[in-house]
């Protein structure tokens, strides 16, 4: 015995239409019932071709705004976008105009010091 028989033999208890036999009529007259309530939901051809419309204009005015960003405007230059665009000129650093960094460390150091502690979490500083 399958699981479906099982099942089947389980729920037949509660169907309350479980003796009642359909004629090969009725069963087609059914079948017409369900195709044209399927088609009764569709849109009239008017509504279809103002749908198909309606999304052609939206498509077209996010083409033309997709456009006027990568163009720049609508006219003009094209824009680049910056992780496409020539690296920045490197920085000319000249060895002998270094100085030692160290002084000033250490005087930030003494500064940051001197300062009173932060203010505890919560607290508004003065």
């Amino acid at each position: 015995m399958s699981d479906t028989t099982i099942l089947r033999d389980l729920l037949s208890r509660h169907d309350p239409r479980a003796g009642a036999t359909v004629s090969a009529e009725q069963r087609n007259q059914a079948r017409i019932n369900v195709l044209a309530a399927q088609h009764a939901d569709a849109a009239p051809a008017g509504a279809r071709s103002r749908w198909v419309l309606a999304f052609g204009a939206v498509a077209a005015a996010a083409g033309l705004a997709a456009v006027a960003v990568f163009n720049g405007g609508l006219g003009g230059e094209p824009a680049v976008p910056a992780a496409y665009a020539d690296p920045p000129p490197p920085l000319n650093i000249r060895v002998d105009s270094l100085e030692d960094g160290s002084a000033m460390l250490l005087e930030l150091a003494e500064k940051a010091e001197e300062q009173s502690p932060p203010a505890d979490e919560g607290d508004v500083a003065t």
